[in-house]
């Protein structure tokens, strides 16, 4: 599932790479790694406009990500300030990390 991710990602097909963002979330949640609170998180932002969110991390902390087109970000920000402390916005580069 994380290459075809990738490849999504780097074909520029968000509709599929939010999917499988979503799929994934699911089987993370059906093997008790989410809790309530991240659910409801992932799916408001997938209900304001994401093509896909997950938990990240190592599960129940409350941490997310969300692959958001532009034209929705605030929709999809504004919902998600009224439920959680800190928003980060990120955007895909084609160069990944880079160190100095």
């Amino acid at each position: 599932m994380t290459i075809k991710l990738a490849e999504s990602l780097r074909n520029k097909d968000l509709r599929t790479a939010g999917l499988l963002m979503n799929i994934n979330h699911r089987l993370l949640s059906a093997i008790g790694v989410s809790t309530p609170k991240v659910d409801m998180i992932v799916n408001t932002a997938v209900k304001k406009g994401a093509y896909g969110a997950k938990l990240t991390g190592a599960g129940g902390g409350g941490s997310i990500i969300a692959l958001v087109e532009e034209n929705k970000l605030e929709k999809v920000k504004s919902s998600l300030e009224k439920k959680i402390k800190k928003i980060f916005i990120s955007s895909i580069v084609e160069d990944g990390v880079k160190t100095i």
